[in-house]
Order: structure tokens, then C-alpha cells, then sequence
């Protein structure tokens, strides 16, 4: 039997020179909005965020 391993990989930053992409939060509770905002906006991305209603 043969063992497949796949590397694991993660983002910890947009690449250099790669575009800030731009990212809409919409979210009705606030705390879910700024949490994930805060994760992407440390990794680069242009956030934006919107409360549902």
C-alpha cells in the first residue's frame, strides 16, 4: 500500500506585486465582520465591511 502525502500550505501574505484585492465583509453580527477583517486586512487584502439587516 502506497502513501500519498499532500504538502500543506498557507497564506501568510499576498505575494509581491500582486494587486490588493478587494474583499466585502457582509455580515449582520459585528464581531464575525471584524474578526475575518482583521485576519485579511493582516494578509493584505483592501476589506470592506457591511451590516446586513
Amino acid at each position: 500500500m502506497s502513501s500519498v502525502h499532500t504538502a500543506s500550505r498557507r497564506v501568510v501574505a499576498l505575494a509581491p506585486g500582486q494587486p490588493a484585492y478587494k474583499i466585502l465583509i457582509a455580515d449582520d453580527r459585528w464581531d464575525n465582520r471584524h474578526l475575518l477583517a482583521k485576519f485579511l486586512g493582516k494578509l493584505g487584502f483592501d476589506v470592506r465591511e457591511a451590516e446586513t439587516v
